[in-house]
């Protein structure tokens, strides 16, 4: 079945529209909830280990607490703490922002990677 709508993209209302289809066709193609991960680094957690992870390594690197506390500048226990507390928003919608592996490391998926790029460059813009 094909569906089609058209939109006046010189009426605010409808431009609006647009760009919320346009996100939710973006979210399908690369497997990640951006409306999720928006809310994720508007927490405090978010904004210093989720931001900082992305900042700082690379998509698919590993690393541990003690690799994102000195990028951090920061110590390990206060680390943990923040990733444990995002915990709780990831629980709410749903999604894994990193990637935890068996020896006790952490990643990034090429595509989260991409996606927290583009909101955290967004932001810059707004700001």
């Amino acid at each position: 079945m094909f569906v089609a709508f058209f939109f006046d993209d010189t009426n605010p209302s409808e431009r609006e529209q647009i760009e919320r289809n346009l996100q939710f066709y973006r979210q399908r193609t690369t497997g990640v909830n951006t409306e999720a991960l928006t809310h994720i680094l508007e927490t405090v957690s978010g904004q210093k280990v989720v931001a900082g992870a992305v900042r700082n390594f690379e998509p698919e690197q590993h690393f541990n607490r003690a690799d994102l506390a000195r990028a951090l500048d920061t110590d390990e226990p206060t680390v943990f703490a923040w990733i444990r507390q995002l915990g709780r928003p990831e629980s709410r919608y749903g999604i894994s922002v990193f990637r935890r592996h068996n020896d006790g490391t952490y990643s990034l998926s090429q595509a989260m990677h991409a996606a927290l790029l583009q909101i955290l460059a967004e932001r810059e813009e707004q700001n």
